[in-house]
């Protein structure tokens, strides 16, 4: 959700995408662009060159501005220095992934006066608010357990390119551990090894949150209320035992830990697959696309499953993506645009029969 970042860095965020498009521009068309002064301008391009330092920005009186982007960069780097400089997304980062004794300890942690933290919580709060959510206390995030965990995952997903990065050797051992036995006593060894990169990076960074969401409660026994909505029924019908080494962690939390259909999904593509409206009516509208232009989509059960897995997650505030459309198709496919819209309409459809 891009309304959390000031104006200021809202746009450089589109100075950024802009400039990562590879184009020259102009100084006045950069202006009209982003509908600010020549000297605004000047200083957000300093700016950017100050925290990005993985492009090269150049700028000449006869040619404009134009940014040179190291091979390794791609478009979520864009998005990863903006949030870096973002004080809302540090904030929120901080009560995500830390516990802190109260505002003071938070305050000298993100180095940022008692006024301006109570500014960022007024600022965030009518936004959280939407998703059943509040800070409590300036230093705690409170609500539905689930959609804190995805913006927790979100976050470190967004973050870190490697789940090696993101935390502790200790704490990294924990988790590898517990999912190496959640693995090994359910004879999960050939879906673990057919999981796609990203997939198993989710797997680690949802274990992870949620016991990061352990760790920062007040009281473990907080997770037995009922409003946490445990759906530990199915590990039952899919079979998924707990792992069974209890000196790293009781059932209970592992109960907790291991509480996402999602989560199992990944591990069981063909249960959800053909059952759901949705993914029935996708089905059909590949078929459709397949036939009429003479193509066969190779990658249809791994499509089904990453839309199985999206269908079970919630809506999680302040992410950011990439939204600018891609070349290929610009340029190949003229009727990319009709498709989509047919295909949306399709699921309107879908949706509005089946109450969704």
């Amino acid at each position: 959700m891009l309304k959390i970042l000031s104006k200021k860095l809202k746009r450089q965020l589109r100075l950024l995408e802009y400039l990562f498009e590879g184009d020259c521009y102009r100084f006045n068309d950069l202006e009209n662009l982003l509908g600010c002064s020549a000297k605004t301008l000047r200083n957000d391009l300093l700016d950017i060159h100050s925290y990005a330092s993985d492009i090269k920005i150049k700028m000449t009186r006869g040619e404009g501005v134009k940014a040179t982007i190291l091979p390794h960069v791609t478009e979520d780097y864009i998005y990863h220095v903006i949030k870096q400089e973002s004080m809302e997304y540090r904030y929120l980062e901080a009560i995500l992934l830390h516990k802190f004794k109260n505002y003071l300890e938070l305050a000298d942690y993100l180095f940022i006066s008692e006024s301006t933290l109570r500014r960022i919580v007024d600022k965030i709060n009518p936004m959280l608010h939407r998703y059943g959510m509040k800070v409590q206390a300036l230093i705690k995030l409170t609500g539905n357990d689930q959609i804190i965990t995805e913006m927790t995952v979100q976050f470190l997903m967004e973050k870190y390119h490697y789940f090696e990065d993101a935390f502790p050797e200790n704490f990294r051992s924990l988790i590898l551990q517990l999912i190496q036995a959640f693995i090994e006593e359910n004879g999960l060894e050939p879906q673990f090894t057919h999981l796609e990169p990203q997939e198993e990076k989710l797997f680690y960074f949802w274990v992870a949150s949620r016991i990061l969401l352990l760790q920062n409660e007040e009281s473990i026994s907080s997770i037995s209320k009922k409003q946490k909505k445990f759906r530990y029924e199915q590990l039952s019908v899919k079979r998924l035992r707990l792992p069974k080494t209890n000196d790293l962690i009781n059932e209970q939390l592992a109960t907790y830990i291991f509480d996402k259909p999602f989560v199992h999904q990944l591990f069981d593509i063909e249960s959800a697959s053909m059952k759901n409206p949705i993914i029935l009516a996708l089905n059909n509208f590949i078929k459709e696309v397949e036939e009429k232009y003479g193509i066969i989509c190779e990658d249809k059960q791994r499509i089904f499953r990453k839309v199985s897995i999206l269908l079970q997650q919630n809506t999680v505030p302040f992410t950011v993506y990439y939204k600018k459309n891609s070349l290929f198709f610009k340029n190949n496919h003229s009727e990319m645009k009709e498709i989509q819209l047919r295909f949306w309409n399709k699921m309107k459809h879908v949706m509005h029969n089946h109450s969704i």
